[in-house]
């Protein structure tokens, strides 16, 4: 789970719109695909997650995506 992050090394990439998260989900939004990707370089070294990286059983996918 994402616990927190500091978007503001990925806020000040020029071209960088919005941080959008929902929740284990964060995207970066910018005017061009090289912004974006420029700022999800520098916000993907200041995210801090918690939990595991196991999948879920497939057979409880639908509920895992709708949680």
């Amino acid at each position: 789970m994402l616990a927190s992050f500091d978007d503001r090394t990925a806020r000040a990439v020029p071209g960088v719109v919005a941080i959008a998260r929902d929740g284990r989900f964060i995207a970066v939004l910018a005017e061009h695909d090289d912004s974006a990707i420029q700022g999800a370089n520098k916000l993907a070294s200041a995210l801090a997650w918690t939990g595991t990286d196991t999948l879920p059983d497939e057979n409880e996918l639908v509920a895992f995506l709708k949680s």
